[in-house]
């Protein structure tokens, strides 16, 4: 998924009460204790540098999370821009 995620440039939500959640990353927040992860690219003029990864609970991601997380996704994108 996280492939997925920096080629399309779409963001994701896993819940991991979702049968059909990506079996990787529902192992994952198995793992370390989380429900729900919202994945968003950081992207850049030159495409996505790379992914930003929050982790939540059972309730998953509203809109609203996720308007809030693309904002700071898009700002880190042009951020790591001002530095290359």
């Amino acid at each position: 998924m996280t492939q997925q995620v920096i080629e399309s440039g779409e963001p994701q939500v896993v819940v991991l009460s979702d049968p059909d959640a990506d079996p990787a990353e529902a192992e994952l927040l198995r793992r370390i204790g989380f429900e729900s992860l919202l994945m968003l690219p950081l992207e850049t003029s030159g495409g996505s540098w790379g992914l930003l990864e929050v982790y939540g609970d059972e309730r998953g991601f509203t809109g609203a999370d996720v308007e809030v997380a693309s904002e700071v996704a898009a700002e880190t994108g042009r951020k790591l821009e001002a530095l290359a």
